[in-house]
């Protein structure tokens, strides 16, 4: 249920063979020097001071994904991009050899929590045993669009979003006027991508399609 306040998800990840498993069945510091001394009246000092540290990143023209001051649609936005490209990646590599190897699980693992990791390769292995000629060749990334932020305390963002699947493959599945997806992004454990292949601070910890009744859909407090 869609609530109010930051709850980050702890628990042990799961090793990486369980989840390959399943889906193979299925799928600076400041350097400042002294200043010189005043000849002049003497000038107030700047009041400006470093922002505090926390468990997301500052926001800087440096880094696109950083997490900005008031995270906004545009922003989540371009994580997704960020994100679908790098499951786009795995998805035109599995296309092109006909299989799910290393590389393509590695990718995956590095945008998606387990269980979503679970889900994502459950479907990939059943396409690929069943018929590879429903993807584009090559095919592109899913694009998601038209966001709504629903939550964003730190370490959590709860949106609704509009999926487009017609980059990916050559007949996108008909979706209801209106049907919109459920989002939900989590700071990503570094360790789970060691390639450093998502570039943001972030991966999917949950994606569903939004029932009857949005009040009853997952949010930051739960598990």
């Amino acid at each position: 249920m869609i609530c109010r306040g930051a709850v980050v998800r702890s628990g042990r990840r799961l090793p990486f063979g369980a989840v390959a498993a399943t889906a193979a069945l299925a799928l600076a510091a400041c350097s400042g020097g002294e200043a010189p001394a005043a000849t002049g009246p003497a000038t107030p000092p700047s009041s400006s001071a470093a922002p505090a540290s926390s468990s997301t990143t500052v926001a800087s023209a440096a880094d696109p994904y950083a997490v900005p001051a008031v995270v906004d649609a545009a922003y989540v936005e371009r994580v997704l991009a960020a994100l679908y490209a790098v499951h786009g990646d795995a998805i035109r590599a599995v296309v092109a050899t006909g299989r799910i190897g290393f590389e393509e699980q590695q990718r995956l693992r590095a945008v998606y929590d387990d269980q979503q990791l679970g889900i994502e390769l459950d479907f990939l292995g059943r396409t690929v045993a069943g018929e590879l000629s429903v993807f584009r060749d090559p095919p592109g990334d899913r694009r998601a669009f038209d966001a709504e932020i629903l939550e964003a305390p730190p370490d959590c963002i709860v949106a609704s979003v509009r999926l487009d699947f017609s980059a990916v493959v050559k007949s996108p599945p008909t979706t209801a006027a209106g049907e919109r997806t459920l989002v939900i992004l989590r700071p990503r454990a570094v360790a789970d991508d060691p390639q450093r292949l998502n570039p943001t601070p972030w991966w999917m910890y949950r994606v569903k399609t939004i029932g009857d009744d949005p009040r009853q859909e997952p949010g930051c407090s739960d598990p």
